[in-house]
C-alpha cells in the first residue's frame, strides 16, 4: 500500500509540474513573459478569442494614466498611441458587445 501510494504522488507530482511546464513555455496569453522567441510562440492566437482576459492583463501590467471604456466603437475608433495622449500612458479596454456594467466594474472603486 505505501509503494502504490508513494508511486501514486511522484506521478502526480511529475504530471502537475510537466504541465506547468509547459503552459509557461507555451504562454498563449502572454501572460508569463516567456515568449520573446520566433516561432510558434510568436502568435498568440488565444488573444483574439478571448480579448476580455488579454485587456484585463494589460491594465493590471501596466498601470495606465488614461484608459478608454466602451463597445466596440471605442475599441476600434480610439487609439491610445495618438498624439493627442503623448507622455501619458493610455490603454483602450473597449471590447465588442461588452455591457455597461462590466465597463463599470473596469472603473474601479467609488468614494
Amino acid at each position: 500500500m505505501h509503494r502504490y501510494l508513494k508511486h501514486f504522488l511522484i506521478s502526480g507530482l511529475i504530471l502537475g509540474l510537466a504541465t506547468a511546464l509547459i503552459n509557461w513555455f507555451a504562454d498563449p496569453y502572454g501572460i508569463y513573459g516567456s515568449s520573446h522567441t520566433s516561432g510558434f510562440k510568436s502568435k498568440k492566437f488565444a488573444i483574439a478569442t478571448n480579448e476580455r482576459i488579454y485587456k484585463t492583463l494589460g491594465l493590471a501590467e501596466q498601470k495606465p494614466d488614461v484608459i478608454f471604456l466602451g463597445s466596440s466603437r471605442t475599441d476600434i475608433g480610439l487609439n491610445p498611441i495618438h498624439p493627442a495622449f503623448a507622455g501619458r500612458n493610455a490603454i483602450n479596454l473597449g471590447i465588442n458587445s461588452q455591457p455597461y456594467e462590466e465597463s463599470f466594474k473596469y472603473s474601479g472603486p467609488r468614494i
